[in-house]
């Protein structure tokens, strides 16, 4: 099973779904997974479908935007967070 698939609707890979929902089991699972990406990084597009450039979103992100402090703290423990990317 390839843990770090990428979706064709959104560019999101699980790691991203699991952060965006708040499920810390799952993103402690996944990251013990050496094939999953904690730093890649999704295309945003704004309101009309055009893609905006200012960099993407990576789970981190995804899991402060919602508000997922556990989520937040399980990646930044994993020590595969690049904290520049914060």
């Amino acid at each position: 099973v390839d843990a770090d698939v990428t979706s064709k609707y959104d560019g999101h890979t699980p790691l991203h779904y699991a952060c965006q929902n708040g499920h810390d089991a799952v993103v402690q699972i996944l990251l013990a997974e050496t094939q999953v990406n904690p730093n890649k990084l999704v295309e945003v597009f704004d309101d009309d479908g055009n893609w905006n450039d200012d960099g993407g979103e990576g789970p981190i992100h995804l899991a402060c935007g919602y508000g997922h402090i556990a989520v937040v703290q399980c990646l930044i423990d994993s020590g595969t967070v690049d904290a520049g990317s914060i």
